[in-house]
C-alpha cells in the first residue's frame, strides 16, 4: 500500500520544475549511502537524517539555528518518546504534528514486532 496515493503525486509533480543542485546532491549521496548499507543502523544515522534531509532538503529548522524551531529530536508522546517530531517548538511551546519513528534501511516489515517492546514500529 502506498504511502501517498500515485494520482495525487503525478498530480502534483507536475509543477515542479526541478531539484535545486544542492539538494540532488544531497539527495543523490544519501541513496549512496544507503545502497552500500551505511545507514542500517537509525541510532548511528538520526542526526544525519535530520540534518541532510529535513533540515538542508526539506528546509525545517533546529533548536540551535532559532528561537523558535520547527524539527525536534526524542520527543515525548504518551508513555513513549518519538524519535523526531515536526511541528512548533519554543523554549515555552511544544506542538508535535508529525511524529517520526526512524528505522535502520535494513528493516523490511514496520508492521512486525519488535523484540522486547511487543509492537510493531507502526503501532
Amino acid at each position: 500500500m502506498a504511502l501517498l496515493h500515485p494520482r495525487i503525486v503525478e498530480k502534483h509533480a507536475q509543477h515542479i520544475n526541478e531539484v535545486p543542485e544542492n539538494h540532488a546532491e544531497i539527495l543523490k549521496a544519501w541513496a549512496t549511502n544507503l545502497s552500500l548499507g551505511r545507514y542500517d543502523s537509525e541510532i548511528q544515522n538520526d542526526d544525519v537524517f535530520i540534518q541532510r534531509i529535513l533540515v538542508e532538503v526539506l528546509g525545517y529548522t533546529r533548536s540551535s539555528d532559532t528561537h523558535s524551531w520547527t524539527v525536534a529530536k526524542n520527543q515525548p508522546v504518551g508513555r513513549g518518546n518519538v524519535d523526531v517530531a515536526l511541528g512548533e517548538f519554543s523554549e515555552t511551546e511544544t506542538k508535535i504534528q508529525v511524529p517520526f519513528e526512524l528505522k535502520g534501511a535494513k528493516t523490511k516489515d514496520l508492521d512486525s514486532i519488535m523484540p522486547g517492546r511487543y509492537k510493531t514500529p507502526v503501532q
